[in-house]
């Protein structure tokens, strides 16, 4: 559980650092004021880019539980957690309502 968050922290890392690069390459790209063959290996070495640290690849996980589906999308929960907490009132500001 903890080592599955671990490794998704250190994607978000390694993608955040990498999102600069990509953005000055893709400038350099686009830039026709640029000789050809310099944007040709910009765009070479771009396409050639792991994929490993795409934004595609992260995943939203629990905090507690570590699972990837139905996490809530402002407090990193899943929804079993969120209710459990919930019931003891560990979240503050929020608590189980009764009809």
């Amino acid at each position: 559980m903890n080592k599955l968050n671990y490794r998704d922290n250190l994607k978000r890392k390694k993608n955040y650092k990498l999102e600069n690069k990509k953005m000055l390459k893709k400038s350099i790209i686009y830039n026709l004021y640029l000789k050809n063959s310099t944007r040709i290996n910009i765009s070479s070495k771009l396409f050639n880019d792991s994929k490993d640290h795409s934004k595609v690849i992260l995943n939203n996980r629990c905090i507690a539980s570590g699972r990837k589906s139905k996490i809530g999308k402002n407090l990193k929960f899943s929804r079993l957690f969120l209710i459990k907490f919930a019931r003891y009132s560990l979240i503050s500001g929020l608590r189980k309502s009764y009809w």
